[in-house]
């Protein structure tokens, strides 16, 4: 069965690729907010803040819900 017939939607047209970029560009800019959030707690937590940077850029979703579900309570405490 072919995806495209069900979503109605294809992929590789134009309007797909258009959407692809949307989703990327949402993804680099949340990406970029976080890191810069991280950056704003306190020296004091800098090995947090190493580590949570690290997430976000090595796994780039994952590190990202990560952050935003457990990272900011974790820096805040």
């Amino acid at each position: 069965m072919n995806i495209s017939i069900i979503f109605n939607f294809k992929l590789f047209t134009m309007d797909g690729l258009v959407f692809v970029y949307l989703i990327v560009a949402v993804w680099i800019l949340l990406s970029i907010r976080a890191i810069i959030e991280i950056s704003k707690f306190s020296y004091k937590m800098r090995m947090k803040k190493l580590i949570w940077t690290n997430l976000v850029i090595i796994f780039p979703f994952g590190g990202l819900i990560a952050y935003y579900l457990f990272g900011k309570q974790n820096l805040s405490a």
